[in-house]
């Protein structure tokens, strides 16, 4: 059963995986309380969609092919109000969760627990 989120959220998704991009924009738009507002490849276009579109959640993944998730976050924590960004990776090791929160992401997942953690995890961040 999908969490029950009190508002809907704008996500813009940021990952350098096409069918990882889409096998996510399908899962979230599946469940009312998400709206994908756009998606993004690189680091640089996601900054000028975070501009035009002030989302409230950004899943960033950490390797782009311009900068690193980390070095992105940093910068889009920036914006003001800061929308909340979930670092997304294949990687399992537990450094790059620490890092993830000294770049000031709210959170932190694997892709392969995206499925199954994505959802609470965003209801946590939100309530």
């Amino acid at each position: 059963m999908k969490a029950c989120i009190l508002e809907s959220k704008s996500v813009l998704i940021v990952d350098d995986n096409k069918k990882f991009m889409e096998s996510a924009i399908n899962f979230l738009t599946t469940d009312k309380h998400f709206s994908v507002v756009g998606w993004a490849f690189t680091a640089g276009e996601a900054f000028e969609k975070i501009r035009k579109f002030r989302p409230d959640l950004i899943l960033m993944d950490f390797s782009l092919p311009d900068m690193n998730g980390f070095e992105a976050t940093r910068i889009i924590k920036q914006e003001v109000p800061p929308p909340v960004v979930i670092i997304i990776s294949i990687n399992n090791h537990e450094g790059y969760s620490v890092e993830a929160t000294g770049a000031g992401a709210d959170g932190y997942i694997t892709k392969s627990d995206f499925g199954n953690k994505i959802i609470p995890m965003i209801e946590e961040i939100f309530n």
